[in-house]
C-alpha cells in the first residue's frame, strides 16, 4: 500500500470484487468533494498531478457535484456525483473530505501523506496585464468577506503600484487577483496570474504550500 491519505475503510461503498479484479483496480483511488467550498475542487484538480508524480503507482481521481463540472477544463478522470454508482467495481478507495471549519481538510491529506508542492510549480506569467481584481466575498463559515475599510485598503494599495483595480469582476486578462479565499484566487494562482491572500478564512497554510513558496503569491 502507497503511503496516501486513505485506508481499507474508505472503500468505496465498502464493495467487495474478486481478487482478481481487484488487483486491476487497486491503484485507483478517488477523492469527493460534495461540499459548498468552490475553490476546493479547484485546489484538487491542481493538485492531483502533483500527487500523481509523487506516487507514480496511483490514479487518481477527482468527484464532484454535477452543477459544478463548469469549473473542470479537462473532464478526464472527473466523477459526477451522480456516475458513483456506476464506478463502484471501478474505483478501490474513495475518500470524501469535508471541512470541519478549524483546518483546511486539503491540507490535512498532503501533511498525512507527506506530500511536497515544488517551489515555483506555480510560475507567474512573463508578461502580465495591469489590470487587478479584488476579490471580496467569501464563503462564511470558515472565509470572511472582506468589510468596505479593507476593501479601500486594497484598492488604494494596488492602485499605487499602477494597476486599474476591478472589484469582483472576472479575472481573466488580470496581472494581479488580491482577496479572500475564493475560486477566483485559486484559478488565478493556478493559471499564472499573480495572486495576494487577505487571510479571512482557515486555508492560509494551503496557499502558501501552493503559491507563496515562490514568486506567485503572498499573504497581505
Amino acid at each position: 500500500m502507497v503511503k496516501i491519505a486513505f485506508n481499507d475503510r474508505e472503500k468505496f461503498g465498502h464493495v467487495l470484487v474478486p481478487a482478481h479484479h481487484y488487483s486491476v483496480i487497486k491503484n485507483r483511488y478517488c477523492i469527493a468533494y460534495f461540499g459548498p467550498m468552490i475553490e476546493y475542487i479547484i485546489q484538487l484538480k491542481a493538485l492531483l498531478p502533483i500527487i500523481e508524480k509523487q506516487f507514480p503507482k496511483l490514479e487518481l481521481y477527482l468527484a464532484i457535484r454535477n452543477e459544478l463540472l463548469y469549473l473542470i477544463e479537462d473532464r478526464q478522470k472527473t466523477i459526477l456525483k451522480s456516475e458513483i454508482p456506476d464506478f463502484k467495481d471501478k474505483i478501490a478507495y474513495f475518500r470524501e473530505i469535508k471541512s470541519d471549519f478549524y483546518k483546511h481538510p486539503i491540507l490535512t491529506i498532503l501533511e498525512e501523506s507527506d506530500i511536497k508542492i515544488p517551489k515555483n510549480y506555480f510560475p507567474i506569467n512573463e508578461e502580465p496585464s495591469i489590470k487587478c481584481v479584488i476579490v471580496t466575498h467569501g464563503i462564511n463559515p470558515p472565509t470572511q468577506s472582506l468589510n468596505k475599510e479593507q476593501i479601500k485598503k486594497l484598492f488604494d494599495m494596488c492602485q499605487a503600484e499602477g494597476y486599474r483595480v476591478e472589484i469582483d469582476s472576472s479575472i481573466e486578462n488580470a496581472g494581479w487577483v488580491v482577496g479572500v479565499e475564493s475560486p477566483k484566487l485559486y484559478k488565478a494562482g493556478a493559471m499564472g496570474i499573480r495572486t495576494s491572500l487577505v487571510p479571512t478564512g482557515i486555508g492560509t497554510e494551503l496557499y502558501k504550500m501552493m503559491f507563496a513558496n515562490g514568486n506567485n503569491g503572498n499573504v497581505l
